[in-house]
């Protein structure tokens, strides 16, 4: 028995002498087959046959990353495989994750569309149940996989399998404790940044007095900048101040979150003395 499947771009493994060989095509296309039989006595008798090839459609979404108890977003981007003749999409399977993968293998959820007006651009929107209070995690997020699988009008199926990221929601924090313009602080206020967490994440801090005026009006920072996680302050009169912390996530997700304190700079304090004249004979 021997095989030529017509496939040149399979090299050698587009011959077979098996008898009931398999043989998957290097694209898509019209191959034309030639099986040749040989008997015992050396006759042989050559069949010829074409195949089409469909083109497989190519699954591929969105997958933006979002704060725990938010919906993730994901966004169908699957496109008909022009190479050969195409034929439409028709039917988006979606398997979802239940447990994050650093808990391990666990359950998914499945969601089916054969509507024609979901397709290229439509999103399917879920929440995942994040295990944000699992103090074991230090990554401040959590993985799951997205499988999409899509079909087309004369059943040729193809999937893609990717990661979506939930961050578990930042707290912003700080100490605001009130400082003295004089000793012990001399006006410097050290802003303790106290938020959850601090890997991963961008600061900004701004401060403002009673009637909206900024540095350098107000005072200035020192040794840093507004964008450190714990910068000092030096503030140049005493009064309340408004001191804001926004947080946000380095990765560009949409993970923010910002807290406002008023932190109160005490004035120098007067000391009076009171001086007297006596004699050694009278008691005052």
């Amino acid at each position: 028995v021997f095989w030529d499947f017509g496939d040149p771009d399979a090299g050698a493994d587009s011959i077979s002498y098996d008898q009931f060989p398999q043989h998957i095509f290097s694209k898509c296309g019209t191959f034309y087959i030639t099986l040749e039989v040989t008997d015992e006595n050396g006759c042989r008798k050559t069949y010829n046959d074409s195949v089409i090839i469909n083109p497989l459609p190519i699954p591929w979404f969105q997958k933006p990353s979002v704060c725990a108890g938010n919906e993730s977003n994901l966004i169908d981007k699957s496109l008909i495989n022009d190479t050969c003749k195409s034929y439409k999409i028709v039917a988006w399977e979606w398997e979802i994750d239940t447990i994050p993968l650093s808990q391990g293998s666990g359950g998914s959820i499945n969601f089916l569309y054969t509507d024609s007006n979901f397709g290229y651009d439509s999103t399917l929107s879920y929440i995942f149940n994040t295990p944000c209070n699992d103090s074991t995690n230090t990554n401040n997020f959590y993985e799951y996989n997205v499988k999409l699988t899509i079909q087309d009008s004369i059943g040729c199926q193809n999937e893609e399998i990717r990661k979506t990221r939930v961050w578990c929601n930042p707290k912003a924090n700080f100490n605001k404790q009130s400082i003295c313009l004089g000793t012990p602080n001399n006006g410097i206020k050290h802003l303790v940044n106290t938020s959850a967490p601090q890997t991963g994440m961008n600061f900004l801090w701004t401060i403002t007095d009673s009637i909206g005026n900024t540095p350098p009006i107000i005072g200035d920072f020192i040794n840093s900048i507004n964008t450190d996680i714990s910068p000092y302050f030096e503030f140049n009169y005493s009064g309340n101040f408004t001191v804001k912390l926004e947080m946000s996530s380095q990765n560009g997700d949409s993970c923010d979150n910002f807290i406002i304190k008023n932190v109160t700079v005490n004035p120098l304090t007067n000391i009076v003395y009171d001086i007297q004249t006596h004699c050694n004979s009278y008691t005052w």
